[in-house]
């Protein structure tokens, strides 16, 4: 029990032992650790005596010598906070992608950037790259292209050539391929494949079996879609019966497998005798 002159159970006063830190004290004197403060002992480390002194900037942590602070304890530069960030005095958490701010390179709160995932619908952007819709409209946000879908049937079916379309996609990867077969010799070829960015199509390759040097081929990305050129240099002469020429657009995914019904072809042809025809459609 606390007699005598004990300022805690058996221990400080005159005639006990000291206290251990954490009991009660009257004085230093009655402290193994020789420091009394409110009455209470408290340790020696300036960093575990659970108040803030010396060049501590909260509670045991900060300054030169104790602990980094967490996050919300006070500070007074960026070196006292464990996360390196002290604003106002106050240590704040680390950026991230849910911490409900944009911040990083977000182009809206925890999402976009080269970072954080990709926006949805209404979310700020400033590229197709930061929308999941694969579309950053002109006034920066995030939105689904407007597709106009052309026909499935040929607008101008020409004897002169059959046009035929096949597609092969994964979540991951997809190919859409336009085939002539033509019935008469053609001197002029333009074909145009358009496949749009509604999930994130990118351009990897397209390729041709038409005779070696024959077709030139470019594409253009403008943010909703994709276009595949192949286009006839000059002084072309194909068209043996039976025979089959095929243009291929190629393209990855992010996951999700291209909703083809919006892609579209264009196929312009110019036969020996001079008349040219179209046919369009989708895939």
């Amino acid at each position: 029990m606390k007699n005598q002159d004990e300022t805690d159970v058996d221990c400080g006063g005159t005639k006990c032992p000291k206290c251990r830190d954490t009991k009660n004290c009257t004085a230093c004197y009655d402290c193994i650790s020789g420091i009394c403060r409110n009455n209470m002992c408290i340790p020696n480390d300036h960093c575990l005596n659970k108040i803030t002194d010396n060049d501590e900037t909260d509670i045991d942590c900060g300054g030169l010598q104790c602990p980094k602070c967490g996050d919300m304890k006070n500070c007074n530069v960026s070196a006292d906070c464990i996360n390196g960030s002290c604003i106002n005095h106050k240590c704040i958490p680390a950026e991230s992608c849910t911490d409900n701010v944009k911040n990083q390179d977000e182009t809206d709160v925890d999402c976009g950037g080269t970072i954080c995932t990709k926006c949805g619908s209404s979310k700020s952007c400033t590229q197709a790259s930061d929308c999941s819709s694969g579309y950053c409209d002109s006034n920066h946000v995030c939105s689904n292209p407007t597709v106009a879908t052309t026909p499935a049937n040929p607008t101008t079916p020409s004897p002169a050539v059959s046009v035929t379309t096949s597609v092969s996609t994964s979540n991951y990867y997809g190919t859409e391929s336009i085939s002539l077969r033509p019935s008469t010799i053609l001197s002029n070829v333009i074909i145009v494949v358009t496949v749009q960015k509604t999930v994130g199509a990118k351009w990897t390759g397209m390729f041709n079996n038409f005779p070696g040097g024959s077709m030139t081929e470019s594409h253009d990305d403008n943010g909703a879609q994709v276009t595949y050129t192949w286009r006839s240099t000059g002084g072309l002469s194909i068209g043996s019966v039976g025979g089959s020429y095929t243009a291929t657009a190629q393209f990855d995914l992010i996951g999700t497998a291209q909703p083809t019904t919006g892609d579209t072809y264009n196929v312009t042809i110019t036969t020996d005798n001079g008349q040219t025809s179209t046919q369009l459609g989708h895939f």
